[in-house]
């Protein structure tokens, strides 16, 4: 919702009267509509106007919203609180290798066949072979890819610019963007420079196993200040940490989890390496999950 008069349609009560008035059509008649607002915690008033217009024709299937937001956290929860069992979530993720070597080749032809789908739905060795015979000719754009994956991540944003000094400022924007609306907004974040601290040095230790009474003396806090900080990291998907495999539910817990941040291109700005002979020289590779 970032056009302002619709927004201030909305929040008086006319959000049924905006869709029908864009779609030149009546709610309940064929076919069916289908709605899709971005940002839409922008407008909190959105969630219970959808919620009756959901109810009033969910039996008839004449009217479908997809929603779309940027602050997580506030999305999650208004749409929690207001469209329960209503709503399915999903998290989209950046761009993975098949569509960043895309975004820089969109004339090549790749193909769609995934070696990992193969793998995982238990193919036959001789379709596994074919299948690697087929991508053999794409492996130098691919390499190229995976090289600007490791430094860059894969923000859209952040790839279509092409000078060092761009990308890394847009991903101090998006940081600082980060901090001062999604988590500004966090009424138990009492500290916002010691959450970045801690940014910082989970960008630095990315990959390595979780070291807690390091971080805490690094930082001087409590061991529930940082226990909570590194929830809200997780819960707002820029942190993920993973446990190792180990079929007892126990021992798995009990063991100290990786944590990885979930973009290499924020890692790369928080920890000052951007050029990936630097990474190379140092034996040290990242690997974002």
């Amino acid at each position: 919702m970032d056009v302002l008069a619709e927004r201030q349609k909305v929040q008086e009560g006319g959000l049924q009267a905006l869709i029908e008035e864009k779609v030149l059509q009546v709610i309940g008649n064929e076919p069916m509509i289908r709605v899709a607002i971005d940002e839409a915690q922008k407008c909190p008033e959105l969630f219970d106007q959808i919620k009756v217009l959901y109810d009033l024709y969910k039996d008839k299937s004449k009217i479908k919203f997809v929603l779309t937001g940027s602050g997580f956290l506030y999305l999650h929860q208004l749409s929690a609180e207001t469209l329960a069992r209503r709503i399915e979530l999903f998290h989209l993720r950046e761009f993975g290798l098949r569509e960043i070597m895309l975004l820089d080749n969109p004339a090549v032809a790749l193909p769609k066949t995934s070696l990992f789908d193969l793998i995982a739905q238990n193919a036959e060795p001789n379709v596994i072979q074919d299948t690697i015979r087929q991508l053999q000719p794409f492996k130098p754009l691919l390499e190229e890819s995976i090289k600007k994956q490791i430094i860059w991540g894969g923000f859209p944003e952040v790839l279509i610019l092409s000078e060092v000094n761009d990308r890394l400022q847009y991903l101090g924007g998006y940081i600082q963007t980060y901090l001062e609306k999604d988590v500004r907004g966090i009424d138990t974040i009492a500290d916002l420079p010691l959450y970045q601290q801690l940014m910082q040095i989970l960008a630095e230790q990315t990959g390595s196993v979780r070291d807690e009474q390091k971080i805490v003396d690094a930082l001087h806090c409590a061991r529930n200040t940082l226990k909570k900080y590194r929830g809200y990291l997780i819960a707002t998907l820029l942190l993920r940490e993973l446990f190792p495999f180990i079929k007892s539910t126990i021992k798995r817990i009990v063991k100290s989890p990786k944590g990885y941040l979930q973009n290499n291109g924020l890692i790369s700005y928080l920890t000052g390496i951007h050029d990936l002979s630097i990474l190379e020289k140092n034996r040290s590779c990242r690997t974002s999950c």
